[in-house]
């Protein structure tokens, strides 16, 4: 495998800047919205504290006036003898609100830096809508375990899918597709990228289809990374597996020769995978004639159908 230079990836963001800006959202609403809604959240909890105390203050009043402040500083508990002292509630109290901080916190800011940094532009509005519970899954989604859609599957209706059975064998695989997906790359040497791993099961009855097969046509390039990974041998064999591999130019493919995938973003995983698969150059030409005709790009965009180049 070789790997992509700098002059290669220098015009990789050159060509594509122009629908990059055109394409990206405008304004910073979400973020905005994020913000207030954080601060209510904040004040909220805020406010809670701020009840509770007053709460427990109110109602130790009583025992204050009959012990005195000793009341809140002593650690004895003697009923017998009268003696009462609050100190290990007060402790336990700060304890609990400690521990619940420390995991909610963490929690909290992971949500936050996987919704800015790593999340899909397309999530980034004011507020969600109903139909993408519907609209962002596949018509063929069975099991559960991904982050996220295949998205070049979304272009498939049952429809499609029955006229493509017509003549044409469907092989289904499970893939859980994971936060690589989003992952840019931000290193200048690539081999110091480094692919989250997605876990992937494949059939006995699938992996027969797939060895029979003359062509393998995938739907998405987390398809290809999993049945590129699956093979040993020239073969498929069933069961399961992870993959991690990094496709760039370079990259001399072992089994798939045509693939369904919709317009990425520059300096991607994806694209550098789709330049691989089809060659820089006609990649680009593809782009230059999406933005011509004004295709839409991302998760929700159009799609484009590639074959592979001859090595």
């Amino acid at each position: 495998m070789s790997a992509v230079t700098e002059n290669d990836k220098l015009r990789f963001a050159r060509q594509y800047s122009s629908w990059r800006r055109a394409l990206s959202p405008t304004g910073n609403t979400g973020d905005a919205v994020f913000r207030v809604l954080m601060l209510l959240v904040a004040l909220f909890m805020v406010g809670i504290v701020v009840a509770m105390v007053i709460a427990l203050a109110a109602d130790s009043l009583p025992s204050i006036r009959l012990f005195g402040f000793r009341f809140l500083t002593t650690q004895v508990w003697n009923p017998i003898k009268g003696e009462f002292g609050a100190l290990p509630f007060i402790y336990g109290t700060i304890a609990s609100s400690l521990i619940a901080l420390l995991i909610s916190v963490p929690f909290s800011l992971g949500i936050a830096i996987f919704l800015v940094e790593q999340a899909p532009p397309y999530i980034a509005r004011p507020e969600a809508r109903e139909s993408d519970r519907q609209s962002y899954q596949t018509v063929y989604a069975a099991e559960r375990g991904a982050i996220a859609a295949p998205t070049a599957g979304l272009h498939f209706t049952p429809e499609i899918l029955e006229q493509i059975a017509r003549r044409n064998e469907i092989v289904r695989i499970t893939l859980h597709v994971g936060i690589g997906t989003f992952e840019p790359v931000k290193v200048d040497d690539l081999s110091q990228h480094v692919m989250h791993s997605e876990r992937y099961e494949i059939g006995a009855e699938a992996a027969k289809t797939l060895n029979a097969a003359r062509s393998i046509v995938a739907v998405g390039t987390t398809t290809v990374r999993t049945l590129e990974s699956a093979v040993r041998d020239g073969r498929f064999e069933a069961g399961r597996g992870e993959t991690d591999i990094f496709i760039t130019p370079g990259y001399r493919f072992k089994v798939v020769d045509k693939l369904l995938t919709n317009f990425h973003l520059p300096e991607s995983t994806l694209l550098m995978l789709v330049s691989a698969f089809a060659g820089s150059e006609t990649v680009r030409r593809a782009y230059s004639e999406a933005i011509v005709h004004r295709y839409l790009f991302y998760s929700y965009g159009d799609c484009m159908f590639i074959t592979r180049r001859v090595n």
